[in-house]
């Protein structure tokens, strides 16, 4: 026994109790007199103050140490109950798959209750799923009938043959993975085989054993079945997505090897310009090598054109050593003077026009210049500042220089079909005359232009 001083539930005033060791008070109504009394729970029990299932009224109940309290529905009264659930489960109120009425399980923490027939009666019942898995129903391989049943959390299902008893079985693939049907290199029936994820199969012959093999490749590769250029028998390469294989050999082994160009480049194989040796050179997509001289160590080296662009060599205006130059496609390089520097200089027309060397009509210097293709220059007179100028003209027949006298006598060209014509302003002379008038004003104007 115990001494306990508490207060006296009658006279509400400090008294001595002697009560049973590991036992300890606890204050409550008496559910007969509803006055207040005190109480001893035994050891191992736990005082739990709630509603009475049967009058309403609140009571005190000695549950076992470590369980809870739940009220429910008594399956043969149909009156609410209390019920005391032991440690480590979990109340759950669903139907009885037997009686279709709502009742309360005990079941173990971290369960799941699922309702599946079962494979023997063929009458509904309460299952309770393990922590960790996840319930499937699907087809029996041996019954063929619906079933339950409880996977690993995260896979999915599949149904595959037996590699033994060649009937129907249930495999469950781990996460992460992917089932895939296949034959089997060995025994060429189909099997089942569980890939990583985002991996496809591919049939390939061992190097070693010389025998069908499958393979899973990583993602974001593409299988390639080509000559080994060590063994020369055929294997799979792993190469990256939009890779392909080339053949070349080592610059320091001068074996064969393979080779994957990266996407977007092209291989290319041309004589080394160092080593003077069959090299692979990997270029950019569209572009195109040429061989040229280093305008700075004088020794051969390898260019590598961009598209739309044409390799010229041709001497350098400035070291007058031979040099590339990388000119747009259909243009044509032309040495000029620079009319600045008066040194040579490279010059590249566009296409669709012609280079035509000729004196300038204002510095009087030999100056190049690019006129439309077909056309021809001319010197002629500006009919508004009476100085010399070139003109091109188009191509067709040749212009004819008529002279038309007027009161201010101007000399006009008059160019041929569809040209454009300076009409005489005054009167005209007759045609008899023409022709020595003609060559009076040709050699005036000569001499006013300095020619």
């Amino acid at each position: 026994m115990a001494p306990v001083h508490t207060l006296s539930p009658h006279t509400r005033t400090l008294r001595l109790y002697a009560l049973p060791s590991s036992t300890a008070p606890v204050h409550t109504l008496s559910p007969h007199t509803r006055t207040l009394r005190l109480y001893a729970p035994p050891a191992g029990t736990a005082p739990v103050h709630t509603l009475s299932p049967h009058t309403r009224t609140l009571r005190l109940y000695v549950l076992p140490a470590g369980t809870a309290p739940v009220h429910t529905l008594s399956p043969h009264t149909r009156t609410l109950r209390l019920y005391a659930l032991p440690a480590g489960t979990a109340p759950v109120h669903t139907l009885s798959p037997h009686t279709r009425t709502l009742r309360l399980y005990a079941l173990p923490a971290g369960t799941a209750p699922v309702h599946t027939l079962s494979p023997h009666t063929r009458t509904l019942r309460l299952y309770v799923l393990p922590a960790g898995t996840a319930p499937v129903h699907t087809l029996s391989p041996h019954t063929r009938t619906l079933r339950l049943y409880a996977l690993p959390a995260g896979t999915a299902p599949v149904h595959t043959l037996s590699p033994h008893t060649r009937t129907l079985r249930l495999y469950a693939p781990p996460a992460g993975t992917a089932p895939v049907h296949t034959l089997s290199p060995h025994t060429r029936t189909l099997r089942l085989y569980v890939l990583p994820a985002g991996t496809a199969p591919v049939h390939t012959l061992s190097p070693h054993t010389r025998t069908l093999r499958l393979y899973a490749l990583p993602a974001g590769t593409a299988p390639v079945h080509t000559l080994s250029p060590h063994t020369r028998t055929l294997r799979l390469y792993e190469l990256p997505a939009g890779t392909a294989p080339v053949h070349t050999l080592s610059p320091h082994t001068r074996t064969l090897r393979l080779y994957a160009p990266p996407a977007g480049t092209a291989p290319v194989h041309t004589l080394s310009p160092h080593t003077r040796t069959l090299r692979l050179y990997v270029l950019p997509a569209g572009t195109a090598p040429v061989h040229t001289l280093s305008p700075h160590t004088r020794t051969l080296r390898l260019y590598a054109l961009p598209a739309g662009t044409a390799p010229v060599h041709t001497l350098s205006p400035h070291t007058r050593t031979l040099r590339l130059y990388e000119l747009p496609a259909g243009t044509a390089p032309v040495h000029t003077l620079s009319p600045h520097t008066r040194t040579l200089r490279l010059y590249a027309p566009p296409a669709g026009t012609a280079p035509v060397h000729t004196l300038s009509p204002h510095t009087r210097t030999l100056r190049l210049y690019v006129l439309p293709a077909g056309t021809a220059p001319v010197h002629t007179l500006s009919p508004h500042t009476r100085t010399l100028r070139l003109y091109a003209l188009p191509a067709g027949p040749a212009p004819a220089l008529v002279p038309a006298l007027t009161t201010t006598s101007t000399l006009s060209l008059i160019p041929g079909n569809g040209g454009h014509s300076a009409e005489p302003r005054g009167s005209a002379l007759g045609t008899d005359t023409r022709a020595g008038l003609w060559q009076e004003l040709v050699a005036g104007e000569g001499r006013r232009a300095g020619l």
